[in-house]
């Protein structure tokens, strides 16, 4: 049977809800609508609708002419009597027409409930946006004091957030504890800079949104907001891909993230232009995930647990020295720093959940793991670096500037861990030589140039290097399961630095008082030892 759907702008809601009910007798029908109703009905439904062009845009004359054709059994038109816009599709063409033709009509639900249409009653009259929604809550608290005297001083904050969003099920948690304390000795030749930083964070987050609210609205609202009489949550067997709102609660998607840093720093003036920095910090991170598809919703279930943390040490001492005598003056600095940081991971993922009540909380209750969903991983790159740069300058007029340094990392290899990278810049104020300084309306004009090299690690990890294997599959060896091993990338004994250089050189244009700038810059680089991956056979080919 052939039937076809329209529905005025404020009866749109109605015909999708209409159609919900009816999902089942409406799946064993050709349905065709105008282009909005069809397009809502089928969102909601998953109803395949032959869609024509919104009533606006004449898709009522094209069924009117089907309908002429007889090529429509029933049509269903639900109207606004009261408050129809001009722009509708015009309701007494289409009764004259079904009139003429002998076509059933109806134009509310009293009357396609009267055509003999069965449909999926429950008896209720439930509004599922709200079994999944609440009233939103958000408190936030911030305390801060602080002290000391001229040689000393300290502050110290907390601050707390908890926010209960409009689902049920969706809430965040923030603690924030700050500490800082500065210390002076020997008379401010020595400051003293100690700190401390906490933050932890707890997530109850939607495990899929889009299904949720899609669920809410596409609903049979005749259906229980809860579970029946033997604890079961009622599904419209009509539409199986609609899972009942009130189940979807049930999935959980958490994450905690605690991250932990304190630093102590050091300044000490052995001379009056002459001054020893030291700084040294510590960082601690630990983010946790964990989901939970009860078997409402999956077949067998689903559980995910997984746990990353992250710890960083870094260290930095310098030597700074500047002076100043007649016309020069001098800027240099040494120095040398060490990165060292550790991560870890451990993750498994199950299915075959014995009973709902454990959450993700017993996973040596599920019967199934699938392979690659358990792992772990370990890594601790480290980088050491020295460091050296010298300005000079001359009338403040003319500056010259060097620097070198050089980087060691356990990422490449071990006969390219060092890269040195220098540069060098020159700089000129022209504004302050003696045939500009008299020309009023250019306010700065400054010439600069420079070569410089830098160097990354960012397309590499911390085994790129080595003929690293991981898991394939599972024999038996002697009646007993193997894991077996493959290898997924070949040895690297030559990766280096990727290296990039760069020359430029502009100038920087100021007039009537700065109220036009322009700044013209012209450059050039190139990148050598370029890291990225790309597909080799494992093992590499030789030819």
């Amino acid at each position: 049977m052939n039937i076809a759907l329209i529905a005025h702008d404020s009866k749109k809601e109605l015909m999708v809800q209409f159609c919900i009910a009816y999902c089942g007798v409406l799946s064993r029908h050709n349905l065709c609508a105008t282009g909005t109703t069809g397009k809502l009905v089928s969102e909601a439904t998953g109803l395949h609708i032959q869609r024509y062009l919104s009533g606006s845009q004449g898709g009522d004359q094209q069924i009117a002419a089907r309908i002429s054709c007889n090529e429509i059994d029933v049509l269903i038109f639900f109207r606004d009597p009261l408050n129809a816009k001009a722009y509708e599709p015009n309701e007494m063409n289409l009764l004259r027409l079904c009139d003429v033709h002998n076509i059933p009509l109806a134009t509310n639900i009293a009357t396609a409930e009267a055509l003999g249409l069965d449909y999926n009653n429950g008896g209720y009259n439930t509004n599922f946006h709200d079994v999944i929604t609440r009233t939103g809550l958000i408190h936030q608290h911030h305390l801060a004091f602080s002290g000391g005297s001229e040689n000393s001083n300290y502050r110290a904050s907390f601050g707390f957030m908890d926010h209960n969003t409009i689902v049920k099920v969706n809430d965040y948690r923030n603690l924030v504890v700050k500490l800082d304390a500065t210390q002076k000795a020997f008379d401010g030749r020595l400051v003293g800079d100690f700190g401390v930083y906490g933050y932890s964070s707890k997530i109850h987050d939607i495990f899929d949104t889009r299904m949720l609210f899609y669920s809410a609205a596409a609903q049979n609202p005749t259906y229980p907001a809860g579970t029946d009489v033997n604890g079961n949550w009622v599904k419209n067997s009509a539409a199986s891909h609609i899972n009942h709102p009130g189940a979807l609660l049930y999935e959980k998607n958490d994450s905690e993230e605690r991250n932990f840093n304190t630093h102590l720093g050091l300044k000490f003036n052995i001379l009056d232009n002459l001054i020893l920095s030291a700084f040294g910090s510590y960082s601690y991170s630990s983010t946790g995930n964990a989901q939970f598809c009860p078997t409402w919703v999956w077949a067998q279930g689903n559980v995910y647990r997984g746990e990353f943390k992250g710890e960083d040490y870094f260290t930095n001492v310098s030597l700074s020295y500047n002076n100043a005598w007649g016309d020069s003056h001098l800027d240099a600095v040494v120095g040398a720093e060490y990165l060292k940081q550790v991560r870890t991971g451990l993750w498994v993922q199950a299915k075959g959940i014995t009973t709902n009540d454990f959450s993700y909380n017993n996973i040596g209750a599920t019967s199934s793991r699938p392979f690659g969903g358990t792992s772990s991983s370990y890594e601790d790159p480290s980088l050491a670096s020295i460091m050296g740069s010298v300005t000079y300058s001359y009338k403040d007029r003319y500056s010259i500037a060097a620097a070198l340094r050089g980087d060691g990392s356990s990422m490449v290899s071990d006969n390219n861990t060092f890269g040195f990278f220098p540069s060098v810049s020159l700089g000129w104020d022209v504004k302050k030589e003696g045939f500009l300084s008299d020309t009023d309306f250019i306010t700065m004009l400054k010439l600069r140039t420079g070569y410089g090299r830098s160097g990354n690690l960012g397309g590499i990890t911390s085994y790129t290097t080595l003929n690293t294997v991981k898991e394939n599959g599972i024999v038996s060896i002697n009646g007993a399961p193997t894991v077996t091993m493959g290898s997924i990338r070949n040895t690297n004994p030559d990766l280096k630095w990727e290296t990039r250089s760069t020359f430029n050189i502009g100038f920087d244009l100021g007039i009537w008082d700065n109220r036009l700038m322009l700044t013209s810059e012209l450059y050039y680089s190139k990148t050598t030892d370029m890291l990225y991956e790309y597909d080799v056979p494992v093992p590499r080919s030789i030819n």
